[in-house]
């Protein structure tokens, strides 16, 4: 029997809560007592578009999307599969290390445990290259800039150790070098009224991985070609 273990990253929504918790440290509530900034991935437009009728409820607001994913072309000939082994001692380590797993998958790994002291299998390392966009939409464009200028901060420097726990799980890397930005001179008048935007981007890479456990395999092979073959032909 094959189990899949996923560790997963939405890139976007972890970036989301980063900039959250950031304007959150930031006090921006008490020092922009009249506004307060909504942190999104879900873009304002498109909560209007329907009826085509102004909210200001939702505005200022920051939205993050991904524009782009990747694989860095640098690592196109880099070996993704390597051999895998679980012990029982693993299970309750594993969603530290980002993997997903429901209470059910925990107690079928466990049971197999009752007959085996190793589980093996392959696990495949993706490695992807996003190019994440940062938006800004005011009303009022003082505020706008300013909102552009903590991104930008944020974007050199803080954001990296926001983003510590994932980079020890997923490696996530953001390359300061990237980063490229609109300030001025974007409008939208299709809701009645003037709405400024800005936009930044950049790119960040990071790693996710499967690891597929073929409960045929015997614990004590060390063959790693045997183990990949194994589990690709059970495909």
């Amino acid at each position: 029997m094959l189990y899949f273990l996923n560790r997963p990253l939405i890139l976007e929504h972890v970036i989301v809560k980063a900039f959250d918790d950031y304007f959150k440290a930031l006090r921006t509530q008490e020092y922009y007592r009249n506004w307060s900034i909504h942190v999104t991935n879900e873009h304002p437009f498109s909560l209007m578009i329907p009826d085509f009728t102004y909210n200001a409820s939702i505005f200022p607001c920051v939205v993050v999307s991904t524009e782009s994913d990747e694989k860095p072309s640098e690592l196109m000939n880099l070996v993704e599969s390597s051999f895998f082994i679980l012990e029982k001692t693993d299970i309750p380590l594993l969603e530290e290390e980002g993997y997903v797993l429901c209470d059910e998958l925990k107690k079928d790994l466990e049971n197999k445990f009752a007959k085996k002291e190793k589980l093996c299998g392959v696990s495949r390392v993706i490695r992807r290259r996003e190019r994440i966009s940062i938006e800004i939409w005011s009303e009022n464009i003082q505020l706008k800039n300013e909102l552009y200028e903590m991104c930008r901060l944020f974007l050199a420097g803080g954001i990296k150790d926001a983003l510590a726990e994932y980079r020890k799980k997923n490696n996530v890397v953001i390359f300061d070098n990237t980063i490229q930005g609109d300030r001025s001179g974007n409008f939208n008048y299709d809701f009645g009224v003037k709405l400024a935007g800005s936009r930044l981007s950049f790119n960040a890479d990071y790693f996710i991985e499967q690891s597929i456990i073929d409960t045929k395999i015997d614990g004590n092979k060390n063959i790693i070609w045997e183990v990949i073959d194994n589990v690709k032909g059970s495909k």
